[in-house]
Order: C-alpha cells, then structure tokens, then sequence
C-alpha cells in the first residue's frame, strides 16, 4: 500500500481509510470514511461514533491507528491551509478527492484492487478486512468476546462467535504441530 501512495499520491487518502478500516475492523464504508476530526478524541484515546449500524459506538486508538490519524492530520494541514481548515471538506478524515454528492470519500475499492494487484494477492471485497481482525482480534486477546465486540462494534456476541470457528480451526492445526514437534524430541 505505501509503495501505491508514493507512486500515486491521488491514492492516498483511500489507502489511509483502508489502513485504518484494517487496524480498528470498523465498516469501512459507514463508520471510517465518513468520520469527522471533531470524532477524535485524542485525549481519551477513542474515537466516537454517533451513529452505526448497531447505535453509537466508540472504538480506541491503538499504536498503528494513532499513526494513520497522526499522517491524516498532517496531511490535512498542507492540503487545507488558511481558511480552507474551516471548509466543510477540511471537516473530515477522508474528504473527497474529486467532485461529488457527499464531501467524503464514498468507496475505496478501486485501490483495495490496485493494492491487491500490487501484492499479487486475490482480490476480494474491502469489508472483509472486518472479519479479518475479527479473527485475528479473537486470537490476540485470547477468546475475549466481550472485548472483541466492543473494539468491533458488534452488537451481539453471537456474530463474534462467527470468528471462533476460525480460531478452532487454527488451534487444531497448532495442537497438531504441538504434538509433531514433541515426537520428534521424544523419539
């Protein structure tokens, strides 16, 4: 993705919301490309989120999060200097780069392609980066549903538990290795 944003810098703000859709498993299209810097609250270490799917919503700012919203910001002040920090545009995290009905980016799969062509990876939807670190989220934390629904925004645990199935898979195949590996030292 960063070679794709040096190469193309138009492509820049989309891959920011990528990122950070990826480091936080918020819905790319309604809760991250539509957010407002008034949402950051930097003190407390959250983003809020008025309205979502499931209600208002709130998730934290990790390690990799703060650094996309560090470089958003940044970025926002060489593109929008003097006045225009007061524009309706200068407003959000991903303004939109071209004309268009709303003063946000709308989609970002075009570059989702681009970056998965460049990564010569299959391309699949951008919303399944949510299920992604749902899983990998599920994993990191140990089982903890209760925090992986509240860091994802999921209303009821039972679409978390959609992702332990994965983590059963993967815990099999890791107690297979496991057993492997004591074979070979035992024997």
């Amino acid at each position: 993705m960063l070679k794709l944003v040096k190469k193309n810098s138009r492509v820049f703000t989309a891959s920011m919301g990528i990122l950070l859709s990826m480091f936080t498993g918020r819905r790319y299209k309604s809760e991250i490309l539509s957010l407002k810097w008034s949402q950051v609250d930097w003190d407390a270490n959250k983003v809020r989120l008025p309205q979502t799917k499931t209600g208002k919503s709130e998730f934290s700012i990790n390690r990799i999060s703060r650094w996309v919203l560090k470089t958003l910001w940044k970025k926002r002040k060489e593109t929008f200097k003097g006045q225009q920090l007061k524009s309706t545009k200068a407003s959000y995290l991903f303004p939109a780069t071209r004309k268009s009905k709303k003063p946000y980016i709308q989609d970002v799969r075009k570059t989702w392609e681009k970056i998965c062509n460049i990564a010569g990876v299959r391309v699949e939807e951008p919303y399944l980066l949510r299920h992604t670190w749902g899983c990998f989220a599920l994993e990191a934390t140990n089982g903890n549903f209760a925090v992986v629904k509240d860091e994802g925004g999921w209303k009821t645990f039972e679409m978390v538990m959609l992702y332990s199935k994965y983590n059963k898979l993967k815990l099999a195949k890791q107690s297979q290795v496991i057993g492997n590996f004591l074979a070979t030292v035992n024997g």
